[in-house]
């Protein structure tokens, strides 16, 4: 069987050795690869809420990106800071000559094929979240809110009945009549 040699690899005695550069975006690429359904059910969802918008009158704003600095601003930091309180007191018991070396070294070994999967299914659902708040303030273009009469309905009925407003209780003063 022959091996296929690829521009970083050499042949040596006819066997092919690939670099552990290769080696790590082949393996990363394959577990990206196996959660294709969740990518496509994503961009399938951006699609057609970007049709929606488009064939929605007004303007219809689309912003997938609505809480990627969340995730940037709060998750990154915290992530990193997770995996610095739990790689350093193992690296100060090494006592190496250069603590933040060492740091450096160990936190290089969290950077995975399944770290990168899982950046790419967090940074999928921050997106898809943006997208779903961009479909969900389109639903008054689609179908209009009809439920303001047959509440205001029910509300007059219950204090006529009851002589308590059941539904508008807290909606005079914000505390409700107790």
């Amino acid at each position: 069987m022959t091996a296929r040699l690829d521009t970083d690899q050499t042949a040596r005695g006819g066997t092919a050795v690939s670099s552990p550069f290769l080696l790590f975006w082949r393996t990363a690429g394959a577990e990206l690869a196996g959660c294709w359904p969740v990518f496509a059910l994503a961009a399938l969802y951006l699609a057609c809420t970007v049709l929606l918008a488009l064939f929605l009158p007004g303007d219809q704003a689309v912003a997938p990106f609505t809480y990627v600095g969340l995730w940037l601003g709060a998750a990154l930091p915290f992530g990193f800071l997770f995996l610095v309180w739990r790689t350093l007191p193992a690296v100060l018991r090494e006592r190496p000559e250069s603590p933040l070396l060492a740091l450096g070294a160990r936190l290089k070994g969290y950077l995975t094929p399944a770290a990168i999967l899982g950046a790419a299914l967090i940074a999928t659902q921050a997106l898809t979240i943006g997208i779903f708040t961009s479909a969900k303030n389109m639903l008054p273009d689609i179908s209009g809110y009809v439920w303001d009469q047959p509440f205001a309905d029910i509300d007059a009925a219950s204090q006529t009945v009851v002589a308590f407003p059941v539904f508008s209780a807290g909606a005079s003063n914000g505390l409700g009549r107790i």
